[in-house]
């Protein structure tokens, strides 16, 4: 999910089109963008290799300014094109994990901790 009218870092992987498994590096990607079920148009975000055939395309307000679905078509040449599909929405409630079903929470509060509740 994405919220509207926020900057994100949205990391893509590309692939070598001759073996469809290699991470393409060195690539220069071509971007369109689709929102809210609207005709594909180019969008020229920040593109930031980060090795192994993985990029972070810097989203901007103006790309994530409509509700819905918002998907991205990705190519690059010598790479196999890529899409990315998302949901920008009004606002992303956040959860208390250590809050849910008298749950009790081992470690930091973050993502991949162990934790017990009764059902």
């Amino acid at each position: 999910m994405l919220k509207q009218n926020t900057t994100r870092n949205l990391m893509v992987l590309m692939t070598d089109s001759s073996d469809h498994i290699t991470g393409k590096t060195g690539a220069t990607l071509t971007i369109t963008l689709s929102k809210n079920g609207a005709a594909f148009a180019s969008i020229s975000p920040t593109v930031t290799e980060r090795g192994d055939g993985w990029y972070s395309i810097a989203l901007t307000t103006g790309n994530t300014d409509t509700l819905g679905d918002f998907v991205l078509h990705i190519t690059a040449s010598g790479a196999d094109p890529t899409d990315v599909r998302e949901e920008v929405v009004a606002a992303i409630e956040s959860v208390n994990v250590s809050k849910m079903n008298n749950a009790t929470v081992y470690g930091d509060g973050t993502s991949g901790d162990l934790w017990r509740g009764t059902p």
